[in-house]
């Protein structure tokens, strides 16, 4: 999952299946803006069942006066290549 952090940047928890949520912070730590930043990967599923992804915005990292943004803005799937 790739998406932009930045100052302005908000919390979220990223759950696979049946798995512990992950916090996925999307605040950057110098401030600036960074477009096309991997957030959250996982190598290694199975192919031959079906995956469920849940993302759920953290309200409590939202800002007082200026709302904190979450911005996703892909999502890669690699081929999955079998050897015989």
């Amino acid at each position: 999952m790739k998406g932009v952090t930045d100052e302005r940047g908000a919390r979220a928890f990223v759950r696979l299946d049946n798995g512990p949520s992950i916090i996925v912070e999307t605040q950057s730590g110098d401030r600036q803006r960074h477009p096309d930043t991997i957030l959250y990967s996982i190598p290694g599923l199975d192919p031959s069942v079906d995956h469920n992804l849940t993302i759920s915005y953290d309200p409590s990292s939202a800002g007082r006066r200026r709302p904190r943004l979450l911005r996703i803005d892909s999502f890669e799937i690699d081929e999955v290549v079998q050897s015989t």
